[in-house]
């Protein structure tokens, strides 16, 4: 019988491949699960940008691991809130692997979205805007 690799949790509670930490922190720096449970506490080091543009909040954050299948994987996310309680999501969100394309993904849409505002127009998820 053939040995297979497998995923496993460290000691430290992190799934490794060959060794390598699943969980980075914002500038990919590999952290244990006790470390990003630290961070996700903090709430102004999981923000990595939120702007309010009319009755619109575009957020973007970081994740804490990562969602996909291929390394490096999508640690980072953006969301556009429809109401001021934040109750009320677009049903798009776009992700991105690493801080540096979070900031860029964050202002293009923030762009997206001011462009619509300014126009008198509403964002709806079969605008133009979700095209970055």
């Amino acid at each position: 019988m053939r040995r297979r690799d497998v995923k496993r949790f460290d000691m430290e509670g992190s799934m490794n491949w060959m060794n390598e930490s699943i969980y980075t922190d914002k500038h990919g720096n590999p952290i244990n699960i006790r470390e990003m449970e630290q961070l996700l506490q903090d709430k102004t080091y999981r923000q990595v940008g939120v702007d309010t543009i009319g009755k619109y909040t575009v957020s973007t954050v970081w994740l804490g691991f990562g969602y996909g299948i291929w390394e490096p994987f999508d640690t980072f996310e953006t969301i556009i809130f429809f109401s001021e309680d934040l109750t009320q999501a677009s049903d798009e969100i776009w992700r991105y692997k690493t801080f540096d394309n979070a900031m860029e993904g964050h202002q293009a849409i923030c762009n997206k979205v001011r462009k619509f505002v300014e126009n008198g127009k509403e964002y709806s998820k079969e605008s133009e805007c979700k095209t970055v």
